[in-house]
């Protein structure tokens, strides 16, 4: 008896599901897929400079520029593009950089700190580098190197007294 109660529960759950077989029942009809269109992002942009593709920070700033700190110096990605930046330039390798609330670019580089602003690139101050990474603060910036800890007061860099390692990888502020 149970048997048969079994098989009739099968029965009756495989024509609720199929929808019978009565004239005039619908059939299930397949789903329709519909196209969409999809963006497609080229994931890296490759120059034939090894030294640039060499990526260590990335920034964005306020009107979405992008910024890349690299190996021979920090560049714009303008579509598939590297572009330096107006003004001084770095010859050398970047560590680090940072976008503070004024939308200003700040850079580590391996002779100092530098700044973008409105799309021109300067030193900033006499630091000695390497500048190895920065951080934003309500107060300023700060830069560590190998040379020490160092804020930015308003127009010249100022030391800290502190004992650091020499080979800092970030600064949390």
């Amino acid at each position: 008896m149970n048997r048969s109660r079994t098989i009739l529960a099968q029965a009756l759950l495989l024509v609720s599901l199929w929808g019978g077989t009565q004239a005039g029942a619908a059939k299930p009809q397949p789903l329709q897929d519909t196209s969409f269109q999809q963006e497609f992002r080229q994931a890296q942009i490759s120059t034939a400079n090894a030294e640039q593709n060499d990526v260590r920070a990335v920034a964005v700033t306020k009107n979405n520029t992008v910024w890349a700190a690299t190996g021979a110096g920090v560049f714009s990605v303008e579509g598939e593009q590297l572009t330096a930046p107006a003004g001084q330039a770095i010859d050398g390798p970047t560590y680090d950089m940072l976008v503070d609330s004024a939308d200003t670019v700040w850079v580590g580089a391996w002779d100092g700190v530098y700044r973008v602003s409105d799309g021109k690139l300067e030193q900033v101050g006499e630091l000695a580098g390497p500048i190895t990474s920065l951080a934003t603060t309500p107060n300023g910036i700060i830069a560590a190197g190998p040379d020490g800890l160092f804020y930015w007061d308003q127009d010249h860099w100022k030391q800290r007294d502190a004992a650091i390692a020499t080979s800092i990888r970030d600064v949390i502020a």
